[in-house]
């Protein structure tokens, strides 16, 4: 009986020390998403058209008046051989063909999950260049809604000059960061652009040309597009960063100056350590055509045509490096 007692409480008191205990915890996931989004196109007009001699390619002023009837007696009076942009001087749109055939278009597509098809119903968007205020694909309020599948720039006024961009939407992660957690990140931005000529350096500069012909491209000795447009980009970013503790989100802009891509083919600009908690970020290239003056101006009748490659990433930076 004795014994019977003492393993009784010899396994109760190992009984009274089990414990126990039930933990719940959540996790929340959600990565990013990055995608072009938006583009636009705009051509300022010009103040004055550009009037050349194509002897001499001197400027000039067209014969008027009476002039017009010494230029029929003698061709090879002054300004009799003078070549004008744009229409008559006393025409309402006078100008109008030194700017207004630019167009964009696009193919477009509702924004769609990370790892999920593309929704196969597109949508194609055409816009031509604006004189003033330019003109837009998307409005900033719907910009991110969308996804761009293809985009063309078809330039073809009189004058260089136009200006063109490309937006690069940023959905950041939806896990909001704080107190050390908050991440660093590295804004990448690099924009390359390449010589696009089926025929290479083949074609020759005498090509003859008939209503029956193809495209007829540029010899490579005559420049590539962005050299003899002037071309420029710029970079623009515009970030969203959460607010914290109920405070209502903040914005972080940056900008590069212009940087010429007619001098080199690469242009990249890096920020490391940007604002921490990111809620979101539209990257807008912008390009312009710099030659808008004088003779060269005049855009090539030859096609040229380059293709132009952005490089944006978006990444945590180790504060460390």
């Amino acid at each position: 009986m004795k014994k019977l007692l003492a393993l009784s409480l010899f396994f109760g008191a190992f009984t009274a020390n089990a414990a126990y205990v039930s933990f719940d915890f959540d996790v929340y996931s959600s990565g990013s998403s990055i995608y072009p989004c938006n583009a636009g196109i705009k051509h300022q007009g010009y103040s004055d058209r550009v009037c050349y001699n194509r002897e001499t390619l001197d400027a000039c002023t067209p014969p008027s008046g009476s002039q017009q009837e010494s230029c029929q007696e003698d061709p090879t009076g002054p300004g009799c051989d003078c070549v004008c942009t744009g229409g008559f001087q006393d025409d309402n749109h006078q100008g109008d063909g030194e700017w207004l055939m630019d167009t964009l278009e696009a193919t477009s597509y509702a924004w769609s999950e990370n790892g999920d098809a593309i929704d196969p119903q597109t949508q194609q968007v055409h816009s031509k260049s604006a004189n003033q205020s330019g003109k837009v694909l998307f409005n900033d309020a719907s910009r991110f809604n969308r996804q761009l599948g293809s985009l063309v720039f078809n330039l073809g006024s009189e004058r260089y000059g136009t200006e063109y961009f490309l937006d690069i939407c940023y959905r950041a992660t939806q896990i909001d960061y704080t107190g050390s957690a908050q991440p660093n990140h590295a804004l990448q931005r690099r924009v390359t652009i390449s010589d696009l000529r089926p025929d290479g350096d083949s074609t020759p500069d005498n090509t003859d040309w008939d209503f029956n012909d193809d495209i007829v491209y540029a010899p490579g000795a005559s420049g590539t597009y962005q050299n003899l447009a002037g071309l420029e980009v710029k970079i623009e970013t515009l970030c969203r960063i959460k607010g914290v503790n109920g405070n209502p989100d903040t914005q972080f802009t940056e900008s590069t100056s212009w940087m010429s891509l007619a001098a080199m083919q690469v242009a990249e600009h890096f920020t490391n350590h940007s604002p921490s908690d990111l809620r979101g970020c539209v990257f807008r290239y912008k390009f312009r055509e710099g030659n808008r003056t004088g003779i060269d101006s005049i855009r090539k009748w030859r096609m040229h045509a380059a293709r132009i490659c952005t490089e944006t990433a978006v990444n945590e930076a180790d504060v460390t490096e």
